[in-house]
């Protein structure tokens, strides 16, 4: 993950421009995947994600009531993962 934060907004902005450019040409021939969040990019396995692993584990219990949450894109995962009585 590289996060840019503290960094001038329209700096940090241009550079993640270039940096995702590069990234989706690197790794088109991977099973990586390069994500934009909130002033951050990260890289990952396209197999590996919250919404997988939110998955595993909802399914080794019975649950009441389930309440996803999360402000950023590598969070959609999660949302589509949860079943249609969640509140997200």
């Amino acid at each position: 993950v590289w996060h840019y934060r503290k960094v001038e907004t329209e700096y940090g902005d241009l550079r993640a421009r270039d940096l995702l450019s590069n990234l989706h040409y690197l790794l088109s021939n991977m099973d990586l995947q390069a994500l934009e969040g909130n002033k951050v990019i990260e890289i990952r396995n396209r197999d590996v994600n919250k919404g997988r692993a939110a998955r595993k584990w909802m399914g080794q219990e019975t649950y009441d009531f389930i309440f996803a949450i999360g402000d950023d894109a590598t969070d959609e995962d999660t949302f589509r993962a949860m079943p249609e009585e969640a509140f997200t």
